[in-house]
C-alpha cells in the first residue's frame, strides 16, 4: 500500500502490526517515515514559495521540532530507542537491545535536536550508544557507512556542545582523540 501511494491505508496496517508485535522495530520506522515525509513535503513547499518571492515562507523554520508531524515520528522512534527488540535474522529470534536501531534513530533525531540546541537529549542518546559500543564485541560491529558516520557525528556533535558551552579544552581533546 505504501508503494502504491495509499499511505494512509499502509499506516493503518503498520499501527495494527505494532499492536500485535511490539518487539519488531521495522514498523516503527515506517510509521515515523510516514510522518517525517509529511513534514519534508511541507518544507519543500515552503522552500518553493520562498524562491518564488513569498517572504512569509521565511518565517517557517525548517529545523524546528515544534512541527507536529516530527513530534509524532519522534514519539514512535523513542518507543524503540534502547528497548528490547526481536532479532529476526536469527532462527531463535533472540530478544536483545539493538545497537543498530539505536544509531539509526540517532541519525534521524539528533540533527534536529542539534539545530534546536536540545543538547541534553543529544548527550543522553549518545551516552546510550557509546555505552553499547563499549560493551559490544568489536568484531561484531559492522563497519558500514551508517556506523562510521554515526561514530564521526558523535564526536562532532559532542564537540560542538562543549564549544558552545565554552568548554574549549574538552572540545579540543574530543576532536583530537575522536
Amino acid at each position: 500500500y505504501y508503494n502504491t501511494f495509499n499511505k494512509k491505508k499502509a499506516l493503518s496496517f503498520f499501527l495494527k502490526s505494532i499492536s500485535i508485535e511490539k518487539l519488531f522495530t521495522a514498523n516503527y520506522y515506517e510509521i515515523a517515515n510516514y510522518y517525517l515525509e509529511i513534514d519534508n513535503n511541507l518544507i519543500a513547499e515552503e522552500r518553493m514559495n520562498f524562491y518564488k518571492g513569498d517572504l512569509k515562507a521565511v518565517q517557517y523554520n525548517i529545523v524546528r521540532k515544534d512541527r507536529k508531524n516530527f513530534k509524532i515520528a519522534e514519539k514512535y522512534l523513542m518507543e524503540i530507542f534502547n528497548k528490547e527488540t526481536i532479532d529476526f535474522q536469527k532462527i531463535t529470534r533472540n530478544v536483545r537491545i539493538s545497537f543498530e536501531d539505536n544509531i539509526r534513530i540517532c541519525s534521524v533525531l539528533i540533527p534536529i535536536y542539534m539545530a534546536d540546541k536540545e543538547f541534553e537529549k543529544v548527550e543522553n542518546m549518545y551516552s546510550v550508544v557509546l555505552k553499547q559500543y563499549s560493551e559490544l564485541d568489536q568484531e561484531m560491529i559492522p563497519k558500514n557507512g551508517l556506523h562510521l558516520l554515526t561514530w564521526k557525528n558523535i564526536h562532532v556533535d559532542i564537540g560542538q556542545i562543549y564549544f558552545l558551552r565554552n568548554e574549549f579544552k574538552k572540545a579540543y581533546n574530543l576532536y583530537k582523540t575522536g
